[in-house]
Protein backbone atom coordinates (compact mmCIF):
# COMPACT_ATOMS: atom_id res chain seq x y z
CA UNK A 1 0.00 0.00 0.00
CA UNK A 2 1.62 3.02 -0.91
CA UNK A 3 1.64 6.80 -0.15
CA UNK A 4 -1.69 8.41 -0.24
CA UNK A 5 -3.58 4.82 -0.27
CA UNK A 6 -6.87 5.25 -0.81
CA UNK A 7 -7.23 7.94 -3.36
CA UNK A 8 -8.56 6.71 -6.50
CA UNK A 9 -6.02 6.35 -9.59
CA UNK A 10 -6.60 8.95 -12.13
CA UNK A 11 -7.42 8.06 -15.26
CA UNK A 12 -8.47 8.66 -18.80
CA UNK A 13 -8.20 11.08 -21.46
CA UNK A 14 -8.94 14.08 -19.13
CA UNK A 15 -6.10 12.35 -16.59
CA UNK A 16 -4.12 16.08 -16.39
CA UNK A 17 -6.56 18.41 -17.10
CA UNK A 18 -9.02 16.77 -13.82
CA UNK A 19 -7.91 17.93 -10.67
CA UNK A 20 -8.00 15.12 -8.45
CA UNK A 21 -8.92 15.00 -4.98
CA UNK A 22 -6.73 13.93 -1.75
CA UNK A 23 -3.87 16.25 -0.87
CA UNK A 24 -1.02 14.10 -1.83
CA UNK A 25 -2.58 13.62 -5.50
CA UNK A 26 -3.50 17.04 -6.16
CA UNK A 27 0.27 18.00 -5.33
CA UNK A 28 1.39 14.96 -7.69
CA UNK A 29 -0.91 16.78 -9.79
CA UNK A 30 0.84 20.17 -9.67
CA UNK A 31 4.46 19.06 -9.60
CA UNK A 32 3.59 16.72 -12.55
CA UNK A 33 2.31 20.18 -14.71
CA UNK A 34 5.18 22.14 -13.40
CA UNK A 35 7.86 19.77 -14.78
CA UNK A 36 5.68 19.24 -18.18
CA UNK A 37 6.03 23.43 -18.43
CA UNK A 38 9.63 23.73 -17.45
CA UNK A 39 10.35 21.37 -20.00
CA UNK A 40 7.91 23.39 -22.83
CA UNK A 41 9.83 26.18 -22.02
CA UNK A 42 12.54 24.69 -23.79
CA UNK A 43 11.21 24.23 -26.93
CA UNK A 44 10.44 27.39 -28.65
CA UNK A 45 14.00 27.93 -28.34
CA UNK A 46 15.13 23.94 -29.73
CA UNK A 47 12.39 24.99 -32.49
CA UNK A 48 13.91 27.89 -33.58
CA UNK A 49 17.67 27.23 -33.04
CA UNK A 50 18.18 23.34 -34.31
CA UNK A 51 18.39 22.30 -37.76
CA UNK A 52 18.04 18.42 -39.18
CA UNK A 53 18.99 15.92 -36.81
CA UNK A 54 19.52 17.88 -33.76
CA UNK A 55 15.96 19.05 -34.42
CA UNK A 56 14.44 15.66 -34.29
CA UNK A 57 17.15 15.23 -31.56
CA UNK A 58 15.68 17.88 -28.92
CA UNK A 59 11.89 16.91 -30.21
CA UNK A 60 12.44 13.23 -29.54
CA UNK A 61 13.78 13.88 -26.21
CA UNK A 62 11.06 16.46 -25.11
CA UNK A 63 8.63 13.26 -26.21
CA UNK A 64 10.45 10.49 -24.47
CA UNK A 65 10.85 12.85 -21.00
CA UNK A 66 7.13 13.79 -21.12
CA UNK A 67 5.90 10.12 -21.86
CA UNK A 68 8.03 9.14 -19.10
CA UNK A 69 6.50 11.49 -16.65
CA UNK A 70 3.19 10.80 -17.56
CA UNK A 71 3.75 7.36 -17.39
CA UNK A 72 4.98 7.30 -13.58
CA UNK A 73 1.83 9.73 -12.70
CA UNK A 74 -0.69 7.20 -14.14
CA UNK A 75 1.25 4.27 -12.32
CA UNK A 76 1.69 6.49 -9.33
CA UNK A 77 5.13 4.46 -8.67
CA UNK A 78 8.50 5.21 -10.14
CA UNK A 79 11.13 2.14 -11.49
CA UNK A 80 14.54 2.48 -12.04
CA UNK A 81 13.71 2.41 -16.08
CA UNK A 82 11.60 5.56 -15.71
CA UNK A 83 14.79 7.64 -14.10
CA UNK A 84 16.80 6.13 -16.77
CA UNK A 85 14.51 7.17 -19.29
CA UNK A 86 14.34 10.73 -17.57
CA UNK A 87 18.64 10.90 -17.96
CA UNK A 88 18.25 10.47 -21.73
CA UNK A 89 15.34 13.00 -22.20
CA UNK A 90 17.40 15.80 -20.15
CA UNK A 91 20.89 14.71 -21.81
CA UNK A 92 19.12 15.12 -25.07
CA UNK A 93 17.65 18.03 -24.76
CA UNK A 94 20.59 19.25 -22.85
CA UNK A 95 23.01 18.57 -25.89
CA UNK A 96 20.62 20.75 -28.34
CA UNK A 97 19.45 23.85 -25.91
CA UNK A 98 20.46 26.96 -27.19
CA UNK A 99 21.06 28.05 -23.43
CA UNK A 100 22.47 24.97 -21.19
CA UNK A 101 21.97 26.51 -18.32
CA UNK A 102 17.70 26.26 -18.76
CA UNK A 103 18.55 22.84 -18.67
CA UNK A 104 18.01 23.50 -14.69
CA UNK A 105 14.40 24.03 -14.69
CA UNK A 106 13.66 20.50 -16.24
CA UNK A 107 16.12 18.61 -13.86
CA UNK A 108 14.62 20.69 -10.63
CA UNK A 109 11.32 20.00 -11.95
CA UNK A 110 11.24 17.00 -12.53
CA UNK A 111 13.38 16.20 -9.52
CA UNK A 112 10.26 17.52 -8.00
CA UNK A 113 7.92 15.69 -9.25
CA UNK A 114 9.45 11.52 -9.27
CA UNK A 115 10.90 12.72 -5.61
CA UNK A 116 6.88 12.08 -4.58
CA UNK A 117 6.98 8.47 -5.44
CA UNK A 118 8.90 5.61 -3.82
CA UNK A 119 11.42 5.88 -1.13
CA UNK A 120 13.69 8.45 0.13
CA UNK A 121 16.54 6.17 -0.73
CA UNK A 122 15.36 6.02 -4.03
CA UNK A 123 14.86 9.74 -4.34
CA UNK A 124 18.88 10.30 -2.89
CA UNK A 125 19.86 7.56 -5.86
CA UNK A 126 18.26 9.71 -8.09
CA UNK A 127 19.65 12.80 -7.70
CA UNK A 128 22.70 10.99 -7.24
CA UNK A 129 21.94 9.52 -11.44
CA UNK A 130 21.30 12.78 -12.74
CA UNK A 131 24.40 15.00 -11.35
CA UNK A 132 26.69 12.19 -12.47
CA UNK A 133 24.93 11.79 -15.70
CA UNK A 134 25.22 15.31 -16.62
CA UNK A 135 29.07 15.74 -14.90
CA UNK A 136 30.14 13.17 -17.43
CA UNK A 137 27.79 15.50 -20.05
CA UNK A 138 30.01 18.95 -19.03
CA UNK A 139 33.25 16.59 -18.79
CA UNK A 140 32.85 15.10 -22.05
CA UNK A 141 32.35 18.99 -23.59
CA UNK A 142 35.17 20.50 -22.11
CA UNK A 143 37.49 17.33 -22.82
CA UNK A 144 36.71 17.57 -26.11
CA UNK A 145 35.94 20.76 -26.70
CA UNK A 146 32.62 20.16 -28.79
CA UNK A 147 30.99 23.73 -27.22
CA UNK A 148 33.38 26.37 -25.57
CA UNK A 149 29.50 27.87 -24.58
CA UNK A 150 29.05 25.03 -22.46
CA UNK A 151 28.80 25.89 -18.72
CA UNK A 152 32.05 25.88 -16.23
CA UNK A 153 32.39 22.63 -13.82
CA UNK A 154 32.51 24.89 -10.87
CA UNK A 155 28.80 26.19 -11.93
CA UNK A 156 28.16 22.66 -11.92
CA UNK A 157 29.20 21.78 -8.96
CA UNK A 158 27.80 24.51 -7.78
CA UNK A 159 24.47 23.08 -8.49
CA UNK A 160 24.73 19.52 -7.46
CA UNK A 161 24.40 20.39 -3.38
CA UNK A 162 21.35 21.96 -4.40
CA UNK A 163 19.78 19.22 -6.27
CA UNK A 164 20.20 17.13 -3.26
CA UNK A 165 18.80 19.47 -0.91
CA UNK A 166 15.64 19.65 -3.78
CA UNK A 167 15.08 16.12 -3.15
CA UNK A 168 15.09 16.41 0.97
CA UNK A 169 12.67 19.00 0.99
CA UNK A 170 10.51 17.27 -1.46
CA UNK A 171 10.52 14.42 0.47
CA UNK A 172 9.97 16.11 3.77
CA UNK A 173 7.16 17.84 1.81
CA UNK A 174 5.50 14.63 0.29
CA UNK A 175 5.45 13.06 4.40
CA UNK A 176 4.14 15.69 5.75
CA UNK A 177 1.50 15.70 3.22
CA UNK A 178 0.89 11.92 3.37
CA UNK A 179 0.88 12.40 7.37
CA UNK A 180 -1.65 15.20 6.84
CA UNK A 181 -4.13 13.42 4.76
CA UNK A 182 -3.86 10.27 6.64
CA UNK A 183 -5.12 12.23 9.58
CA UNK A 184 -7.83 14.15 7.59
CA UNK A 185 -8.99 10.76 6.47
CA UNK A 186 -9.15 9.21 9.65
CA UNK A 187 -10.82 12.25 10.81
CA UNK A 188 -13.85 11.94 8.27
CA UNK A 189 -14.00 8.07 9.05
CA UNK A 190 -14.34 9.42 13.13
CA UNK A 191 -16.99 11.90 12.38
CA UNK A 192 -18.71 9.70 9.97
CA UNK A 193 -18.59 6.70 12.84
CA UNK A 194 -20.05 9.51 15.52
CA UNK A 195 -22.72 10.27 13.29
CA UNK A 196 -23.63 6.34 12.50
CA UNK A 197 -23.13 5.29 15.85
CA UNK A 198 -25.97 7.84 17.20
CA UNK A 199 -28.46 5.97 15.02
CA UNK A 200 -26.69 2.43 16.32
CA UNK A 201 -28.57 0.49 18.94
CA UNK A 202 -27.54 -3.12 18.81
CA UNK A 203 -24.51 -4.47 19.93
CA UNK A 204 -23.55 -6.47 16.72
CA UNK A 205 -24.68 -2.88 14.45
CA UNK A 206 -22.34 -1.19 17.21
CA UNK A 207 -19.42 -3.32 16.53
CA UNK A 208 -19.68 -3.53 12.80
CA UNK A 209 -19.96 0.55 12.31
CA UNK A 210 -16.21 -0.08 14.61
CA UNK A 211 -14.65 -2.16 12.52
CA UNK A 212 -16.03 -0.50 9.18
CA UNK A 213 -13.86 2.60 10.66
CA UNK A 214 -10.98 0.40 11.61
CA UNK A 215 -10.98 -0.63 7.62
CA UNK A 216 -11.14 2.67 6.80
CA UNK A 217 -8.34 3.76 9.23
CA UNK A 218 -6.14 0.95 7.68
CA UNK A 219 -6.78 2.29 4.22
CA UNK A 220 -5.60 5.88 5.40
CA UNK A 221 -2.23 4.62 6.82
CA UNK A 222 -0.01 2.75 4.36
CA UNK A 223 0.50 -0.72 5.84
CA UNK A 224 -2.15 -0.42 9.40
CA UNK A 225 -3.39 -3.96 10.47
CA UNK A 226 -5.63 -4.00 13.58
CA UNK A 227 -6.35 -7.36 15.29
CA UNK A 228 -8.81 -7.69 18.15
CA UNK A 229 -8.42 -11.00 20.52
CA UNK A 230 -9.38 -12.10 23.63
CA UNK A 231 -7.84 -14.62 25.85
CA UNK A 232 -9.94 -17.77 26.54
CA UNK A 233 -7.65 -19.88 28.32
CA UNK A 234 -3.93 -20.70 26.81
CA UNK A 235 -4.68 -18.96 23.36
CA UNK A 236 -5.76 -15.88 21.94
CA UNK A 237 -9.19 -15.80 20.04
CA UNK A 238 -9.40 -13.50 17.56
CA UNK A 239 -12.52 -11.34 17.10
CA UNK A 240 -12.18 -9.28 14.37
CA UNK A 241 -9.45 -8.00 12.44
CA UNK A 242 -8.59 -4.72 9.89
CA UNK A 243 -6.20 -4.64 6.98
CA UNK A 244 -4.49 -6.61 4.79
CA UNK A 245 -3.55 -10.69 6.05
CA UNK A 246 -1.40 -12.82 4.19
CA UNK A 247 -2.46 -15.80 6.60
CA UNK A 248 -4.71 -15.12 9.39
CA UNK A 249 -5.34 -17.30 12.29
CA UNK A 250 -8.08 -17.89 14.44
CA UNK A 251 -6.17 -17.97 17.68
CA UNK A 252 -2.41 -16.93 19.01
CA UNK A 253 -0.51 -18.51 21.97
CA UNK A 254 -1.14 -16.41 24.69
CA UNK A 255 2.37 -16.13 25.73
CA UNK A 256 2.47 -13.51 23.04
CA UNK A 257 1.35 -10.82 25.13
CA UNK A 258 3.32 -9.74 28.72
CA UNK A 259 0.19 -8.46 30.56
CA UNK A 260 1.26 -7.26 34.12
CA UNK A 261 -2.58 -5.90 35.45
CA UNK A 262 -4.45 -3.92 33.58
CA UNK A 263 -1.40 -3.61 31.25
CA UNK A 264 -0.30 -5.15 28.14
CA UNK A 265 2.88 -5.10 25.16
CA UNK A 266 3.65 -7.57 22.66
CA UNK A 267 6.33 -10.19 23.63
CA UNK A 268 6.73 -12.07 20.99
CA UNK A 269 5.80 -10.83 17.58
CA UNK A 270 6.55 -13.70 15.32
CA UNK A 271 3.21 -15.33 15.15
CA UNK A 272 1.62 -11.88 14.10
CA UNK A 273 4.18 -11.24 11.52
CA UNK A 274 3.20 -14.51 10.20
CA UNK A 275 -0.56 -13.24 9.56
CA UNK A 276 0.78 -10.45 7.70
CA UNK A 277 3.52 -11.83 5.74
CA UNK A 278 5.86 -9.18 6.74
CA UNK A 279 7.89 -7.89 9.56
CA UNK A 280 6.04 -4.70 11.64
CA UNK A 281 6.09 -2.98 14.92
CA UNK A 282 3.20 -3.75 16.71
CA UNK A 283 1.48 -1.82 20.13
CA UNK A 284 -1.05 -3.71 22.35
CA UNK A 285 -3.71 -1.15 23.00
CA UNK A 286 -6.41 -2.22 25.96
CA UNK A 287 -10.38 -2.28 25.13
CA UNK A 288 -11.64 -1.26 28.27
CA UNK A 289 -11.15 -1.62 31.91
CA UNK A 290 -13.23 -4.79 31.25
CA UNK A 291 -10.33 -7.21 30.73
CA UNK A 292 -13.20 -10.02 28.85
CA UNK A 293 -13.32 -7.00 26.28
CA UNK A 294 -9.30 -8.39 25.53
CA UNK A 295 -7.37 -6.12 23.49
CA UNK A 296 -6.41 -4.74 20.21
CA UNK A 297 -3.33 -5.51 18.80
CA UNK A 298 -1.83 -2.79 16.31
CA UNK A 299 0.26 -3.49 13.34
CA UNK A 300 2.35 -1.24 11.17
CA UNK A 301 5.73 -1.45 8.99
CA UNK A 302 9.12 0.66 10.45
CA UNK A 303 6.94 2.49 13.26
CA UNK A 304 3.40 3.13 14.39
CA UNK A 305 1.77 6.37 13.58
CA UNK A 306 1.35 8.38 16.72
CA UNK A 307 -1.65 10.17 15.69
CA UNK A 308 -3.21 6.93 14.51
CA UNK A 309 -2.69 5.44 17.49
CA UNK A 310 -4.88 8.52 18.80
CA UNK A 311 -7.40 7.78 16.08
CA UNK A 312 -8.14 4.15 17.20
CA UNK A 313 -7.91 5.05 20.81
CA UNK A 314 -10.86 7.52 20.35
CA UNK A 315 -12.67 5.22 18.42
CA UNK A 316 -12.61 2.32 20.74
CA UNK A 317 -13.52 5.39 23.52
CA UNK A 318 -16.57 6.02 21.15
CA UNK A 319 -17.75 2.07 20.48
CA UNK A 320 -17.36 1.72 24.09
CA UNK A 321 -19.42 4.29 24.91
CA UNK A 322 -21.78 3.45 22.28
CA UNK A 323 -22.26 -0.10 23.87
CA UNK A 324 -22.80 1.61 27.36
CA UNK A 325 -25.54 4.24 25.74
CA UNK A 326 -26.94 0.91 24.30
CA UNK A 327 -27.48 -1.11 27.48
CA UNK A 328 -28.58 1.41 29.21
CA UNK A 329 -31.33 2.06 26.77
CA UNK A 330 -32.06 -1.95 26.67
CA UNK A 331 -32.49 -1.25 30.39
CA UNK A 332 -34.78 1.52 30.56
CA UNK A 333 -36.95 0.08 27.19
CA UNK A 334 -37.32 -2.81 29.66
CA UNK A 335 -38.08 -0.91 32.79
CA UNK A 336 -40.40 0.81 29.92
CA UNK A 337 -42.40 -2.39 29.34
CA UNK A 338 -41.77 -3.96 32.91
CA UNK A 339 -44.24 -3.60 35.79
CA UNK A 340 -41.93 -1.94 38.60
CA UNK A 341 -43.56 -4.33 41.73
CA UNK A 342 -43.85 -7.12 39.92
CA UNK A 343 -41.63 -7.67 37.79
CA UNK A 344 -44.78 -8.87 35.04
CA UNK A 345 -45.48 -6.98 31.80
CA UNK A 346 -47.22 -3.91 32.43
CA UNK A 347 -50.17 -2.84 30.44
CA UNK A 348 -48.77 -1.25 27.80
CA UNK A 349 -46.81 -3.78 26.69
CA UNK A 350 -49.08 -6.30 27.39
CA UNK A 351 -51.46 -3.80 24.86
CA UNK A 352 -48.70 -3.78 22.32
CA UNK A 353 -47.97 -7.38 22.39
CA UNK A 354 -51.80 -8.18 22.46
CA UNK A 355 -52.46 -5.75 19.21
CA UNK A 356 -48.88 -7.16 17.48
CA UNK A 357 -50.49 -11.30 17.76
CA UNK A 358 -53.57 -10.21 16.54
CA UNK A 359 -52.56 -8.74 13.56
CA UNK A 360 -50.79 -11.83 12.93
CA UNK A 361 -53.68 -13.51 11.31
CA UNK A 362 -54.04 -15.80 14.16
CA UNK A 363 -56.98 -18.97 13.45
CA UNK A 364 -60.31 -18.66 15.12
CA UNK A 365 -61.10 -20.42 18.73
CA UNK A 366 -57.13 -20.45 19.27
CA UNK A 367 -56.59 -17.57 21.73
CA UNK A 368 -58.08 -16.87 24.95
CA UNK A 369 -57.94 -13.75 27.29
CA UNK A 370 -58.45 -13.83 30.71
CA UNK A 371 -58.08 -11.03 33.61
CA UNK A 372 -57.74 -11.67 36.45
CA UNK A 373 -59.20 -9.43 40.01
CA UNK A 374 -58.04 -10.51 43.23
CA UNK A 375 -61.27 -10.62 45.21
CA UNK A 376 -61.43 -8.33 48.48
CA UNK A 377 -57.56 -7.42 47.81
CA UNK A 378 -58.52 -3.60 49.58
CA UNK A 379 -59.18 -5.20 52.66
CA UNK A 380 -56.04 -6.79 53.23
CA UNK A 381 -54.57 -3.81 52.09
CA UNK A 382 -56.07 -1.93 54.35
CA UNK A 383 -55.75 -4.25 57.16
CA UNK A 384 -52.11 -5.28 57.31
CA UNK A 385 -50.82 -2.64 55.43
CA UNK A 386 -49.85 -1.49 51.99
CA UNK A 387 -46.37 -3.48 52.35
CA UNK A 388 -48.23 -6.53 53.01
CA UNK A 389 -50.01 -6.23 50.24
CA UNK A 390 -47.39 -5.29 48.01
CA UNK A 391 -45.68 -8.31 48.99
CA UNK A 392 -49.01 -10.30 47.75
CA UNK A 393 -48.98 -8.72 44.55
CA UNK A 394 -45.26 -9.94 44.22
CA UNK A 395 -46.29 -13.56 45.41
CA UNK A 396 -49.92 -13.49 43.02
CA UNK A 397 -47.52 -12.54 40.15
CA UNK A 398 -44.71 -15.38 41.00
CA UNK A 399 -48.11 -18.30 40.83
CA UNK A 400 -49.36 -16.59 37.87
CA UNK A 401 -45.64 -16.59 35.67
CA UNK A 402 -45.24 -20.12 37.03
CA UNK A 403 -48.70 -21.29 36.10
CA UNK A 404 -48.28 -19.90 32.51
CA UNK A 405 -46.34 -21.78 29.47
CA UNK A 406 -43.14 -20.38 27.55
CA UNK A 407 -45.73 -18.93 24.96
CA UNK A 408 -48.46 -17.26 27.01
CA UNK A 409 -48.03 -13.99 28.02
CA UNK A 410 -49.02 -12.62 31.75
CA UNK A 411 -49.22 -8.78 32.93
CA UNK A 412 -50.19 -6.32 36.04
CA UNK A 413 -53.06 -3.94 34.27
CA UNK A 414 -52.39 -2.09 37.54
CA UNK A 415 -53.95 -2.18 41.19
CA UNK A 416 -54.53 -5.89 41.99
CA UNK A 417 -55.52 -6.54 38.42
CA UNK A 418 -53.78 -8.98 36.24
CA UNK A 419 -54.20 -10.39 32.65
CA UNK A 420 -53.17 -13.66 30.93
CA UNK A 421 -52.87 -14.63 27.24
CA UNK A 422 -53.20 -18.11 25.97
CA UNK A 423 -52.19 -18.81 22.58
CA UNK A 424 -52.59 -22.01 20.29
CA UNK A 425 -54.67 -23.46 22.92
CA UNK A 426 -58.92 -25.08 23.37
CA UNK A 427 -60.95 -23.42 25.42
CA UNK A 428 -61.77 -26.80 27.51
CA UNK A 429 -58.15 -26.33 28.01
CA UNK A 430 -58.65 -22.25 28.55
CA UNK A 431 -61.81 -23.30 31.32
CA UNK A 432 -59.19 -25.55 33.04
CA UNK A 433 -56.31 -23.31 33.42
CA UNK A 434 -58.32 -20.78 35.12
CA UNK A 435 -59.83 -23.42 37.03
CA UNK A 436 -56.56 -24.52 38.56
CA UNK A 437 -55.27 -20.78 38.66
CA UNK A 438 -58.22 -20.30 41.39
CA UNK A 439 -57.21 -23.15 43.38
CA UNK A 440 -53.03 -21.90 43.17
CA UNK A 441 -53.92 -18.40 44.12
CA UNK A 442 -56.02 -19.06 47.05
CA UNK A 443 -53.45 -21.07 48.53
CA UNK A 444 -52.19 -19.83 51.52
CA UNK A 445 -49.75 -16.81 51.53
CA UNK A 446 -47.13 -16.00 54.25
CA UNK A 447 -46.06 -12.70 54.16
CA UNK A 448 -44.98 -10.85 56.88
CA UNK A 449 -45.38 -13.62 59.59
CA UNK A 450 -49.48 -12.91 58.33
CA UNK A 451 -50.96 -16.26 57.02
CA UNK A 452 -53.20 -14.26 54.34
CA UNK A 453 -55.90 -15.75 52.11
CA UNK A 454 -57.47 -14.62 49.37
CA UNK A 455 -59.59 -15.36 46.02
CA UNK A 456 -60.19 -14.05 42.60
CA UNK A 457 -62.26 -13.70 39.82
CA UNK A 458 -61.89 -14.45 36.21
CA UNK A 459 -63.43 -13.77 33.56
CA UNK A 460 -62.83 -15.41 29.38
CA UNK A 461 -63.16 -14.14 26.34
CA UNK A 462 -62.10 -16.42 23.26
CA UNK A 463 -61.25 -14.83 19.85
CA UNK A 464 -63.81 -15.29 16.90
CA UNK A 465 -62.58 -13.77 13.37
CA UNK A 466 -63.66 -10.25 13.04
CA UNK A 467 -62.92 -9.37 16.67
CA UNK A 468 -60.46 -6.49 17.30
CA UNK A 469 -58.49 -5.28 19.94
CA UNK A 470 -60.91 -3.18 21.85
CA UNK A 471 -63.86 -5.53 21.43
CA UNK A 472 -61.18 -8.46 23.08
CA UNK A 473 -60.34 -6.30 25.90
CA UNK A 474 -64.16 -4.86 26.64
CA UNK A 475 -65.53 -8.57 26.41
CA UNK A 476 -62.99 -10.18 28.60
CA UNK A 477 -63.39 -7.41 31.39
CA UNK A 478 -67.19 -8.07 31.01
CA UNK A 479 -66.39 -11.55 31.75
CA UNK A 480 -64.45 -10.64 35.02
CA UNK A 481 -67.25 -8.72 36.52
CA UNK A 482 -69.86 -11.16 35.46
CA UNK A 483 -67.59 -13.74 37.58
CA UNK A 484 -67.42 -11.09 40.76
CA UNK A 485 -71.11 -10.68 40.52
CA UNK A 486 -71.86 -14.55 40.95
CA UNK A 487 -70.01 -14.54 44.27
CA UNK A 488 -66.42 -13.78 43.43
CA UNK A 489 -63.86 -16.67 43.46
CA UNK A 490 -65.09 -17.61 40.21
CA UNK A 491 -64.70 -18.38 36.73
CA UNK A 492 -67.02 -16.74 34.17
CA UNK A 493 -66.62 -17.17 30.22
CA UNK A 494 -67.83 -14.85 27.78
CA UNK A 495 -71.15 -14.86 26.16
CA UNK A 496 -73.29 -11.76 24.30
CA UNK A 497 -76.00 -12.57 26.75
CA UNK A 498 -73.58 -10.34 29.76
CA UNK A 499 -73.15 -7.38 27.41
CA UNK A 500 -77.05 -6.88 28.56
CA UNK A 501 -76.18 -6.63 32.26
CA UNK A 502 -76.10 -3.37 33.80
CA UNK A 503 -72.79 -3.66 35.79
CA UNK A 504 -72.62 -0.91 39.64
CA UNK A 505 -68.99 -0.52 38.48
CA UNK A 506 -67.88 -0.13 34.95
CA UNK A 507 -64.48 -1.50 33.92
CA UNK A 508 -61.09 0.27 33.47
CA UNK A 509 -60.70 0.30 30.08
CA UNK A 510 -57.32 -1.78 28.84
CA UNK A 511 -56.63 0.89 26.44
Amino acid sequence: MGVGAGTPLVRGRKFLSHRPGGIVEDTRWLFAWLALISMSLLLPGIVTTARGGLLALGVGAALVLAASWISGYRRRTVSIWHDLVDIVGILGLAVVCPEPRAIVLVVFGSLWFRSLYGTGGQAVARGLLYAVSLGALLIAWRSFDLDPSKPEFSSFLGMVPIMFFTVLIARKHTQSLSIREQGVNRDRALAATGSLLLDAVGKAEILKVGWEALTEFCVATPGLRVIQVRRDGSVLTVEGAAGDFTFLRETFPAEILAVDGGNARIWDPVPLNRAVGTPLMWRCLILSADEDDGWLLVGAPKSIPDEAILSIRTLVTQIVLALRNSQAYRELAAQARMDALTGLDNRASFTEQLSEILDESVPPDSLHLMFIDLDDFKDINDGLGHRVGDDLLIEVASRLRDGIRSGDLCARLGGDEFAVLLRETTGLHAVAFATRLLVELAAPYVLDEHHVGIGASIGITTFTTGTGLKELVHQADIAMYAAKAHGKNHVEIFHPALLQIDRRQEPVALI
